[in-house]
């Protein structure tokens, strides 16, 4: 027997044109109606073609930017290690960051005409020191009029699927919250979805826990996709999973026992 509707969360598929079985696998949930928020890589190669098919659900879902600083495609790029250290002691070169953004925000408005919704972190990085302050910035000064909400991964729940990211995450991300909203940014109360991306992982058991614990307008993050060949993708055995069980009837059942809607993010209710 389910429980009375009390919360209303966005789920959002990233790594949307990362490549092509990733996005035919999050198009095909949204015509399923399973997702609210779709965070987009511009730097792909995939992205012109994968942003014509995404248009038709701006409507029905937000979509947004996932800046990426660490997936190379055919541009240079960071390894994760090598960021997370100059970022934690302040030693980041801000220039060409601040030029990658900007690049993904214009391929961004190049195939949609208009700013994202908001804007994540391709692996949390729109969240570590000093490319925040990038991140600010850059969107103030390109959209002082419409500011794209962020992900706010300050308040991370994940019991025990990922204790070892999420430890390393609030140290990165600490008071990122506070610093979004001192800069005027709407943010999300709550953030869910890190696990340990193996194909081995219960997901219907993680997303049961996160269902349970996010509050109001929280994100849950998700990486649903189709099967690929991407030895650059450390997501990839897990995505086929991902997706089946937000396919699944399942999902839709575990929803409504927990109280749960999905919706896009709420602009005038937010904290």
């Amino acid at each position: 027997m389910g429980v009375s509707l009390t919360r209303r969360i966005v789920l959002c598929a990233d790594d949307y044109a990362q490549n092509t079985a990733i996005s035919d696998g999050i198009l095909q949930l949204l015509e399923r109606k399973r997702l609210t928020a779709i965070s987009c890589m511009t730097d792909s190669p995939c992205w012109e073609k994968d942003a014509v098919r995404l248009k038709p659900y701006s409507n029905q879902a937000d979509i947004g930017l996932h800046f990426n600083l660490t997936h190379a495609f055919d541009l240079p790029s960071w390894t994760l290690p090598a960021l997370l250290c100059a970022a934690f002691f302040r030693t980041l070169d801000r220039k060409p960051i601040e030029a990658s953004l900007q690049r993904q925000l214009n391929r961004f408005e190049e195939m949609f005409g208009e700013p994202p919704d908001f804007l994540d972190g391709h692996q949390h990085v729109h969240a570590f020191p000093v490319i925040r302050d990038i991140v600010f910035r850059v969107l103030a000064d390109r959209y002082p009029s419409r500011l794209p909400y962020l992900r706010n991964v300050s308040h991370t729940l994940t019991g025990n699927a990922a204790s070892a990211k999420s430890a390393v995450l609030r140290v990165l991300a600490w008071n990122f919250d506070s610093d979004a909203k001192r800069a005027g940014f709407r943010i999300s109360s709550g953030f869910a979805g890190l696990y340990s991306l193996s194909p081995k992982s219960d997901f219907a058991n993680h997303m049961r826990t996160w269902l349970a614990g996010v509050p109001d307008d929280a994100i849950i993050m998700c990486h649903p996709g189709f099967a690929a060949n991407d030895p650059a993708d450390p997501s990839a055995k897990a995505r086929p999973s991902e997706f089946t069980y937000l396919n699944s009837e399942a999902f839709l059942e575990r929803l409504t026992e927990a109280g749960v809607e999905l919706s896009r993010f709420r602009a005038a209710e937010t904290i």
